[in-house]
């Protein structure tokens, strides 16, 4: 292995050698930004019967979810506990 890797790390540069040189980019032009547009507003004030866009309360649905997991959890193990092999039979002298 250590041989192998020796001539890979020797035999890389001359797999890259007949790479051409990266080209020089060219010097970007740098234009102002535009000015930002104004705000549209809605003809009937809408926007202030628009919420926030931040969910608030749900919390019975993460309990929910939470309480579903855990009972899948426990139901999980109660049944690998049903089902776990019995002590080996005793072996008659």
């Amino acid at each position: 292995m250590k041989p192998f890797v020796l001539a890979a790390l020797l035999l890389a540069p001359l797999a890259l050698a007949d790479l051409p040189a990266p080209e020089a980019a060219p010097a970007a032009v740098v234009e102002p930004a535009p000015a930002p547009a104004p705000a549209l507003k809605h003809p009937e004030g809408i926007e202030k019967a628009m919420g926030s866009g931040v969910i608030e309360g749900g919390w019975e649905y993460i309990y929910a979810a939470y309480g579903v997991g855990l009972l899948g959890v426990l139901v999980f193990a109660a049944s690998l506990f049903i089902r776990r092999p019995k002590g080996l039979p005793e072996r008659a002298p």
